[in-house]
């Protein structure tokens, strides 16, 4: 899918997520904008409340966010975790439910942490990874297509087994790995508790991850 396809996709999240968040709800936010000694990351689409002052933290309030929102997590847990069992990536340094996700990241500088990769480099997609991990309270990593999905996960996985042997790597323990399709069932739906997201096999064109309702390359 084209660049303007996911710039379209985008917009259409971001307004979605904010009839359901409110107007803190921002694309390509930048979470150093007043730093010039600092790489400054953007975030696809971040939802706030945002952190931003040093030594202050929002943490109180995403608890607040995390609990009134609850069936709303609720579902993007059941996505990333049928995901994560499926392609074969769940072990014992996955979190054991979203609860212990969601106290992960005790520093998050936004609520949700979003990142969309698409057309990128395994460089820029492991830096997608980092940012989500690092400025959400809850990061969220969509994959474009099964491939990018799974090389979410791998490069997830990098980063636990560095974590394992001792080597310094960021914790990705708030990190949720999402398709496309999965996505945008979830931000489109005003209450799905027991939706049920699974693994669809196709003798002709192998696995393929979709949700109820579409497969991950079903076009919209």
């Amino acid at each position: 899918m084209s660049l303007p396809d996911v710039k379209h996709q985008q917009k259409r999240w971001l307004s979605q997520l904010k009839a359901r968040f409110g107007n803190e709800c921002v694309v390509e936010w930048r979470a150093f904008m007043d730093r010039q000694d600092r790489y400054c990351p953007h975030l696809d689409i971040a939802v706030g409340p945002f952190s931003t002052i040093p030594g202050e933290r929002k943490v109180g309030d995403y608890h607040r966010l995390a609990k009134s929102h609850r069936a709303f997590l609720d579902q993007l847990w059941a996505c990333h975790q049928r995901n994560e069992a499926d392609l074969g990536f769940h072990d014992d340094q996955c979190p054991s439910d979203l609860d212990e996700a969601l106290g992960s990241n005790h520093n998050g500088r936004c609520f949700l942490a979003i990142e969309i990769e698409n057309v990128v480099s395994r460089k820029h997609l492991m830096g997608g990874v980092v940012n989500a991990t690092a400025l959400g309270h809850l990061g969220i990593v969509i994959g474009w297509t099964d491939d990018k999905v799974r090389a979410l996960f791998r490069a997830r996985k990098y980063l636990q087994f560095l974590r394992r042997v001792g080597k310094p790597a960021i914790a990705v323990g708030n990190l949720l790995v999402l398709s496309r399709t999965q996505a945008r069932d979830v931000f489109n739906s005003n209450a799905m508790p027991k939706a049920r997201f699974r693994l669809a096999v196709r003798a002709d064109r192998g696995t393929t991850l979709s949700s109820p309702r579409s497969s991950l390359n079903a076009s919209r």
